[in-house]
């Protein structure tokens, strides 16, 4: 796993541990420049991860409210799967949009599913 993505993992387990983290936290927390925490943002919310963002100095990011993440005892299946394919080697942030977009779109065939079953 390579140092970027490791940090992604970071990213996420920060965003999963508490309510808000500012990207100047993240970039001390990591050792990287905070342009580089927005570029990662960027990447992990064109892979379909439900990242919010409060634009502004005091700006800050969470997970989505509705934020459906696999819990440490799951298997990263439909909920994980951008994340899953990025860590296996999904590159170009067009791979990661069409990714996230499919992934996306099935968890709201599922939801339908459910719902109507």
């Amino acid at each position: 796993m390579s140092a970027r993505h490791a940090r992604h993992v970071g990213i996420l387990l920060q965003l999963r541990s508490r309510p808000w983290v500012s990207a100047a936290a993240l970039s001390c927390r990591f050792g990287v420049d905070v342009r580089t925490i927005y570029l990662d943002i960027d990447l992990l919310t064109a892979a379909g991860l439900p990242i919010e963002a409060v634009p502004g100095r005091a700006g800050a990011y969470r997970l989505a409210a509705n934020a459906a993440l696999p819990t440490d005892d799951e298997k990263l299946g439909d909920a994980g799967e951008p994340l899953d394919h990025y860590l296996r080697g999904a590159r170009s942030r067009e791979q990661l949009r069409q990714l996230g977009q499919r992934a996306y779109a099935r968890q709201q065939r599922l939801l339908l599913h459910r719902l109507a079953g």
